[in-house]
């Protein structure tokens, strides 16, 4: 396996666990792999002399980038959602101690009912409307409380959290389009640098098989010098022995 081949398995595996963690909800851990993606995609690009499959890299790079950012977005807006609603119950939970506080206080103040000299039966009934208006006091402040201010806060924050949710789902759906578009683009990718091999392949080959020609027919030539050498050596010899 080629090293450009190599980091774009990698990045690949990568992917993947990205689209799970968007899955699961895990924004952290699918903004890290992204971002891991693109760093092999990018070793890939520069490992590959091949123009066409740096173009298709250099497509990919960008894509999980611009994932990792938007997700980034996504969670920073999910946690300063949280931190306000965290606030907002603590500023809740602050006025509803105040409002009991207030409320303790009236009670305290409140004038009493039977003054002067009464029968047991009249002070009886004196506390019992006594503790019956407290009671209704207390019951209108919490109501006011509970139920008339938070309302309209509360479908406002149900409101959010659907269009949320409806966001999270596309975003999902997005994710699992461009997960097959970059399945079909890996192969392609394959393909080409498998087409590339084998077409480089096949020029070493035939330029090899040239090669083995050309230093055959220099080898023959080499032979047949060697030989007229060797012929025109012997008859120098022989021509000197006729002499002499």
């Amino acid at each position: 396996m080629s090293q450009p081949e190599a980091a774009l398995n990698k990045a690949y595996s990568l992917a993947k666990s990205a689209q799970t963690a968007v899955a699961n909800k895990d924004y952290g851990k699918a903004i890290e792999k992204h971002k891991e993606a693109a760093s092999q995609l990018l070793q890939a690009k520069k490992l590959s002399s091949n123009a066409s499959v740096q173009r298709a890299l250099d497509t990919m790079y960008a894509h999980h980038l611009g994932e990792s950012s938007k997700l980034e977005g996504l969670e920073n807006s999910r946690l300063s959602r949280i931190a306000r609603i965290d606030e907002e119950e603590a500023e809740e939970l602050e006025q509803q101690q105040q409002q009991q506080q207030q409320q303790q206080q009236q009670q305290q103040q409140q004038p009493a009912l039977v003054t002067g000299e009464v029968s047991r039966a009249d002070m009886d009934f004196a506390q019992i409307i006594d503790r019956f208006v407290n009671l209704s006091i207390s019951m209108n402040n919490q109501q006011e409380f509970e139920f008339d201010a938070p309302m309209s806060e509360t479908e406002d924050l149900q409101q959010t959290v659907s269009r949320l949710k409806v966001h999270v789902k596309a975003l999902e759906r997005n994710a699992q389009m461009r997960s097959t578009s970059l399945q079909s683009l890996g192969t392609k990718l394959r393909t080409e640098l498998t087409e590339h091999n084998e077409a480089t392949m096949r020029d070493l080959r035939a330029e090899n098989a040239q090669l083995r020609a050309e230093n055959e027919k220099l080898n023959a030539q080499m032979t047949k010098m060697k030989s007229k050498w060797d012929s025109l050596v012997q008859n120098a010899l022989n021509k000197r022995k006729e002499r002499g």
